[in-house]
């Protein structure tokens, strides 16, 4: 058990150690271990840093604009229109006269003669 409390003892020690010598990296790997082990100057084969860039992109864009817009149409259009106008016009007007008129009239005139006739009552 001894060992153990050593070994583990002495583990923390070295750890510390590497730590103490390598802060920026310790750091960035929040206390974990890395698996670059290149120093910090040096490149490593394989490895691969990537830069930050930027770049101008023109995209299309469409825009619907709606605008008011004065069209001419035609179109057919039946009114009445009343226009004041004097005009002359004939007109055939029937007339009725009183007029007084001399005339003869004749009339024939009839006699009456009575005659005397008997005629039996019983006669058939």
């Amino acid at each position: 058990m001894m060992r153990k409390l050593r070994s583990v003892a002495l583990m923390t020690l070295v750890f510390g150690a590497w730590v103490a010598e390598h802060p920026a990296e310790a750091a960035s790997y929040a206390g974990g271990a890395s698996t670059r082990c290149c120093p910090v100057p040096q490149e490593c084969g394989g490895h691969v840093e990537y830069q930050t860039q930027r770049q101008t992109v023109l995209q299309a864009v469409q825009e619907t604009v709606y605008e008011n817009q004065q069209v001419t149409s035609v179109r057919d259009v039946c009114e009445t229109v009343m226009q004041p106008r004097t005009v002359t016009t004939m007109q055939t007007v029937s007339e009725q006269c009183v007029r007084d008129e001399a005339y003869t009239v004749q009339r024939p005139t009839y006699r009456t003669v009575q005659k005397s006739a008997v005629t039996p009552f019983n006669a058939r």
